[in-house]
């Protein structure tokens, strides 16, 4: 290592920022939306979604049951038409017919089966609003407005032949609204909210960019996921620290601060979170393994692998994982055994029958998971 990792971690001093960087970043196709043109609205077509909308949306209303998608397709058409809203089709299956794997072990030691207390399946179709680049957009207040008071004529029971409404809870909402006056000005659509668009991956969701900082505390660390040539890896371990928020010390109050940290004999906790993954990245390198260490704010990483895709994702949006990602997570990840066996120097979790893998006296995380890689900015 070109420096030690503690002399790393001193650099947080008075730069100290609140919000911290996430790991994942990217350009996602989406990044230079042009405004709303003309809505389209065909009774011939069906207007599903897609990973091209979004990425943030507005969830007007859900259908389920008998009806479910006509419904949901005429209020589709009727916000496109009448009310100038861009409205998306969004069709979800669950399944709660199958047992599930609960907390603890039965009496033979084995995980415990449960199921759930309504047995049953059905398929939910949602009307999803809109194609907002970030949730500050300036259009959102506007439109979830907009849909908390409008009264669409297909969501008006009455106004169909079957008097048919495929709105779980609508009665019940409707009836709220009446009894309380305050309420009375609220349509049916009045518990709109801001969703992501459940077809685009989480990673795509977060902060995309490095600050100074983050950088400085990176920098001469010899193995840095920084310097990982892939788009993703694979974090098999996390060290959480102390998390440093953004103050308005003056000058000589920063000073004073920083001497003081300078003179504890006991290292901090985001130091010693620090020095575990260079520890650990260290003992994997030396098993030839290509290891990467990561620090923030708030934690320091170990990740394992450079890969460049996570998988391929099918059109139903499972993702199906690369086989050598996956192989990462089931290597460096919790095996089951019996709760409170003890093995070395470690004790299952409690209560769920799992061991944690370590190696040079570290352990690695229960559930390692795919990240994509940070990059550094271009220099200009």
């Amino acid at each position: 290592m070109k420096r030690s990792v503690r002399s790393t971690i001193w650099l947080v001093g008075a730069v100290m920022t609140l919000a911290p960087v996430s790991l994942i970043q990217g350009a996602p196709p989406w990044a230079k939306l042009l405004p709303f043109a003309q809505v389209e609205a065909d009774p011939k077509k069906e207007y599903w979604l897609s990973e091209e909308n979004g990425p943030w949306m507005i969830m007007a209303a859900s259908f389920t049951g008998e009806g479910a998608r006509t419904q949901a397709r005429e209020l589709i058409l009727e916000l496109r038409r009448d009310f100038d809203q861009v409205a998306y089709l969004h069709r979800k299956k669950f399944d709660y017919t199958d047992a599930v794997i609960g907390l603890g072990v039965d009496r033979k030691g084995q995980p415990k089966k449960m199921r759930h207390q309504r047995s049953v399946k059905y398929t939910e179709y949602a009307v999803l609003v809109g194609d907002y680049p970030s949730v500050e957009d300036s259009r959102v207040n506007k439109t979830l407005e907009t849909l908390k008071t409008i009264h669409p004529k297909s969501l008006d029971p009455t106004s169909r032949q079957d008097k048919t409404n495929a709105r779980p809870f609508a009665q019940l909402r409707d009836l709220y609204h009446k009894v309380n006056p305050e309420k009375q000005s609220l349509g049916p659509m009045s518990r709109a909210f801001m969703v992501r668009n459940p077809l685009i991956p989480k990673e795509f969701f977060v902060h995309a960019g490095i600050s100074p900082l983050i950088l400085r505390m990176n920098s001469g660390v010899e193995f840095s996921l920084l310097d990982n040539p892939g788009k993703y890896t694979v974090q098999v371990a996390t060290f959480k620290g102390e998390v440093f928020y953004e103050t308005e010390l003056k000058k000589e109050e920063v000073d004073n601060w920083w001497q003081s940290l300078i003179k504890k004999k006991e290292p901090s906790k985001l130091e010693l979170a620090a020095e575990k993954a260079h520890i650990l990245t260290t003992a994997l390198r030396k098993q030839g393994i290509p290891a990467f260490e990561f620090h923030d704010r708030e934690e320091s990483i170990v990740t394992v692998g450079s890969f460049a895709e996570v998988g391929q994702r099918q059109a139903g949006g499972k993702l199906n994982l690369d086989r050598a990602v996956y192989q990462v997570m089931q290597r460096y990840g919790a095996q089951p055994t019996a709760p409170g066996k003890i093995s070395g120097n470690s004790t299952s979790v409690v209560g769920m029958g799992l061991m944690p893998k370590q190696m040079a006296g570290i352990m690695f995380d229960l559930s390692p998971r795919p990240i994509r890689v940070p990059k550094k900015p271009l220099i200009r």
